[in-house]
């Protein structure tokens, strides 16, 4: 927890995640029971102009294994999407 903490400090992530170029999609998936908050998700994500947001329902902090399938479909849709962006 100290480096996250030393990087929030430093504005690394606040400075860093605006320049992902858009020609890198960006998919962020996050389990609503998990203990982290979905705002934590939606922030940072926020901070990259082209990312997208996946709420699993039924998933906590490990969504890969609480919900295989749910994670498994959210990565399918985003990249079957992402396939027809231009490069």
């Amino acid at each position: 927890m100290a480096s996250v903490r030393e990087h929030e400090q430093a504005g690394t992530l606040t400075r860093g995640l605006p320049d992902v170029p858009s020609s890198i999609p960006v998919l962020f998936v996050h389990g609503a029971k998990s203990p982290l908050p979905v705002r934590t998700t939606t922030m940072t994500a926020v901070l990259i102009p082209h990312a997208r947001v996946e709420i699993l329902p039924d998933a906590g902090h490990m969504l890969w294994h609480e919900d295989a399938a749910g994670t498994h479909d959210a990565i399918a849709r985003f990249v079957a999407a992402s396939a027809s962006l231009p490069a």
